[in-house]
């Protein structure tokens, strides 16, 4: 992603130094470069863009402290007062079908103009809550395929037996996640029909998450069980 800034101005390395070096929490981090962006008038969303496309890959040597800026307590309170306004700014923005440029544009703007957003540290904050959205950075998709509950049902039906034989992947003990993954693109590789395999990684993605779920679950169990253990002595 970050190929297509090749000649970065001054503000985009500044951003990129900060990702290197900075060390401290990811929010004051962001309000630094919250006024790195912010300083380079008419280029604001494009520094957005980088910023998110960018530092994902950025690797910190921790060499310069960050001023502490937002204290626990008024993090928990930017939140619970902002949080799901950002949120819902996001998600509007991501239901608009925008290319690239325009979602930065509109996304700098909620930033900067919203009137709710009232002083450079709400914005700053703001700023910090999209970056860790899960749906950062942002991309511009193909239209998905779309079938009647009719047809999906259809398939759903007939692609039993591979729905099965995915769950057991999916929660075979011992196996690698790349065991897994090879396995699934195996699978999937024996259909032709484009519609079959779509229905069967809808399929694969549910029971995925369902075993990540019960995984989770297992661990916390476990380790229930390890923490009495280890108060027992």
């Amino acid at each position: 992603m970050g190929e297509r800034f090749k000649d970065v101005g001054s503000a985009k390395r500044n951003i990129l130094e900060t990702l290197k070096t900075a060390s401290g929490a990811r929010e004051d981090i962001a309000f630094l470069l919250y006024h790195i962006i912010a300083a380079d008038p008419g280029n604001e969303a494009e520094n957005l863009r980088y910023l998110f496309e960018v530092s994902e890959d950025v690797e910190s040597n921790d060499e310069v402290h960050v001023e502490k800026v937002f204290s626990e307590e008024e993090k928990y309170k930017l939140k619970s007062t902002y949080g799901k306004v950002i949120r819902g700014a996001v998600e509007s923005l991501l239901q608009k079908g925008l290319t690239a440029d325009q979602f930065y544009a509109e996304l700098w703007e909620f930033i900067s103009e919203n009137k709710i957003l009232d002083d450079e540290k709400v914005r700053a904050f703001a700023l910090f809550y999209i970056w860790i959205d899960v749906r950062i950075p942002y991309f511009e998709l193909d239209p998905g395929m779309k079938m009647s509950n009719e047809e999906y049902r259809s398939l759903y039906k007939k692609l039993s037996s591979y729905r099965k034989k995915a769950r057991f992947i999916l929660n075979l003990p011992g196996a690698q996640r790349t065991e897994r993954a090879s396995r699934l693109l195996d699978m999937l590789d024996e259909f032709q029909d484009v519609r079959e395999r779509t229905v069967l990684m809808t399929q694969i993605l549910r029971l995925s998450d369902r075993s990540e779920m019960l995984l989770a679950r297992l661990l916390k169990e476990r380790g229930g069980e390890i923490e009495e253990r280890e108060d027992k002595g």
